[in-house]
């Protein structure tokens, strides 16, 4: 039985974009589906494979005179003319197979990557998954394509299957099941998302497509493409009417924005539980101020901030018994608390500004789609008046010291901003200055990030079991993305 003959559209030798490395790139002709974006309506006319090659030949006679290319290869064929490139198939390169539908095409594809791999090649495909059945001949002849596919490039339209079918014609429904099958059967996958303004950048659509990322195991790459305009005049030079003419590219922001969120659904960190003191906020000058306040008030000796630096982070009541004279009372100490509250509550913006950088971490980690909280032994009326100051725009919960919630280390608190944030332990990282800290995402069942800046040095930390750490807020999306 001789080879099956491909109908191939055009090759790419040096392709840097559909695959890892530089790769050969096989753009066989066909597709069922109209994408009222698509940029080359010339691989749409589908050449059925025939025995009777008068039949084929005059088909593609046909599109030929039409102003269509196509052009009959066997596997053999192409890969005798990729081969030529395979030097410079450095860093995972090697052969794509995109189109048109490529899977129209299976056999060929099948046989083409069964060649490769006898020469070591990678191999990836390029697809919409349209033609995609999961029983009969085409499901036998997909797991035998997948044996010998390194990666499947996904190209998810609308997650939607209503607004799928307005936009190709036809239902995504199948085309999620043979994510579902990839994903079940170890295959690694990249997810593609075209963006085109009014069409596919809804947003509760688009949170949609991330969570629907986040059910499949083995993507390791999602990317955006930003739709363009660049195909009108071949629907001109072909006559066909282009659907949406009046439709521009969408920004780069919007590309960003939009990359941000899906990406977050390959980041197994979603959430980051911020301690306060310490750690976002530099805090120091004002409370010691307030609590030599406090001592003055009850004329008692003042300390310095340094001194007051190593008290902090169990709350201010255990603060203010570290600082007291040996043998004060506790009656002593409880009318010491309102007197700090109430100047605490007066002074805690006169000196306290955020770490340097910290204000950009927060920026970027809002842009890169983290949802964020803030949990601190401060008092809750503090904590949620210096959260209004600094940081309402990019952190969505703060949690202070309040009855009927234990204090850290404690894991209420946290427990707490989880709840809020609708997140759970498995998908957040806590980040804080101190030993309570540390011992907070212990007691929280979290992982724990401890910074460097802020109230506690990294011996003393590492004494406490610490074990990852931040020497400034730049290195902290670099942690969470690992």
């Amino acid at each position: 039985m001789g080879e099956t003959v491909g109908f191939i559209h055009s090759t790419e030798s040096f392709g840097a974009v559909d695959g890892p490395g530089i790769r050969f790139i096989v753009f066989l002709q066909g597709c069922h589906m109209r994408c009222k974006y698509c940029h080359n309506p010339e691989t749409w006319e589908v050449v059925q494979g025939s025995s009777d090659s008068d039949m084929v030949e005059k088909r593609i006679d046909e599109l030929t005179s039409s102003g269509i290319r196509v052009e009959c290869m066997t596997p053999s064929e192409v890969m005798k003319k990729a081969i030529r490139f395979k030097t410079y198939w450095k860093n995972g390169g090697g052969i794509t197979v995109s189109g048109g539908e490529a899977l129209l095409q299976i056999d060929f594809v099948t046989e083409l990557f069964e060649l490769a791999h006898k020469e070591g090649i990678n191999t990836a495909l390029d697809t919409s998954g349209n033609p995609y059945k999961s029983e009969g001949e085409f499901f036998e002849k997909f797991k035998k394509l997948c044996e010998v596919t390194d990666l499947f490039i996904l190209d998810i339209k609308h997650i939607r299957d209503e607004e799928h079918r307005a936009l190709t014609g036809h239902s995504n429904k199948n085309i999620l099941e043979m994510a579902n099958y990839l994903s079940e059967h170890g295959k690694e996958m990249w997810i593609r998302h075209v963006l085109v303004p009014g069409i596919t950048d809804d947003w509760k659509a688009l949170e949609e497509l991330r969570d629907y990322i986040k059910t499949l195991k083995t993507v390791s790459k999602v990317e955006v493409l930003p739709y363009h305009r660049m195909g009108i005049p071949e629907y001109e030079r072909l006559g066909i009417d282009y659907p949406i003419k009046d439709i521009n590219p969408p920004t780069k922001k919007e590309v960003e924005k939009v990359t941000n969120l899906l990406s977050t659904a390959i980041n197994s960190v979603t959430t980051v539980v911020f301690d306060m003191d310490g750690t976002v906020l530099n805090t120091l000058d004002d409370l010691t101020d307030s609590m030599n306040y406090v001592f003055e008030k009850f004329d008692m000796p003042t300390h310095t901030v340094e001194e007051y630096r190593l008290v902090f982070g169990n709350g201010i009541k255990e603060a203010l018994r570290l600082s007291l004279p040996e043998g004060t009372s506790e009656d002593i100490l409880e009318k010491m608390l309102p007197i700090f509250k109430e100047h605490y509550d007066k002074h805690c913006l006169d000196k306290t500004r955020p770490y340097d950088g910290i204000l950009e971490l927060m920026k970027e980690l809002k842009q890169k789609g983290y949802k964020m909280a803030i949990v601190s032994n401060k008092i809750d009326s503090a904590v949620k008046e210096l959260h209004q100051r600094f940081f309402s725009e990019s952190v969505d919960v703060a949690l202070g010291e309040r009855p009927g919630v234990n204090r850290k280390p404690a894991p209420d608190m946290v427990e707490a901003a989880l709840l809020e944030l609708g997140s759970t332990k498995e998908e957040s990282v806590y980040i804080g200055d101190s030993e309570v800290d540390f011992l907070t995402a212990k007691n929280s069942g979290l992982p724990c990030i401890s910074v460097l800046w802020g109230f506690r040095d990294k011996d003393y930390l590492v004494e406490q079991g610490a074990y990852c750490f931040a020497d400034v807020p730049g290195d902290i999306v670099k942690l969470l993305e690992k």
